[in-house]
């Protein structure tokens, strides 16, 4: 069963996913999404690193079967899928 998590503007919450969960996150306001950051369970020292992805995907935003990934250049995100026109949406699996 989905479990939702409510997050109030400008305030964070946690959520552990394990390998092949999927997160959706969603924008009920229809603006800018959020930002995301997703560490290693094993050892946070390894997260998901923006400026690596960039370099991995050869983009600035990652397209849907594109992975995100860490500071160490290893895979931990998939972006599996872009219901909108915008980055409104989008729906990430744990690797």
């Amino acid at each position: 069963m989905a479990k939702t998590v409510e997050v109030p503007a400008r305030e964070g919450r946690a959520v552990c996913l394990d390998a092949g969960q999927r997160a959706r996150i969603v924008d009920v306001e229809g603006g800018q999404v959020a930002d995301v950051f997703a560490f290693c369970r094993d050892d946070v020292s390894e997260y998901h690193s923006a400026e690596h992805t960039r370099v991995h995907n050869s983009r600035l935003f990652p397209a849907v079967g594109e992975h995100f990934v860490t500071n160490w250049r290893r895979p931990i995100l998939l972006f599996v899928e872009d219901e909108t026109t915008g980055r409104a949406r989008h729906a990430l699996r744990r690797l």
